[in-house]
């Protein structure tokens, strides 16, 4: 499983972060872990749904 920030995941999607903070307040994303500074995990699943 792969683990991405929230700007990895938008560069790997093609679209902007805008666009993932978007899904993420619509409750169309969620992060599957947080880190210890407390930054949002994405795993494969996120990825496919952007």
């Amino acid at each position: 499983m792969s683990a991405y920030t929230v700007s990895r995941l938008a560069l790997d999607a093609g679209v902007s972060v805008h666009i993932v903070r978007d899904y993420l307040l619509r409750g169309l994303l969620r992060p599957v872990a947080c880190t210890p500074g407390g930054y949002g995990l994405f795993d494969d699943a996120a990825l496919q749904r952007l």
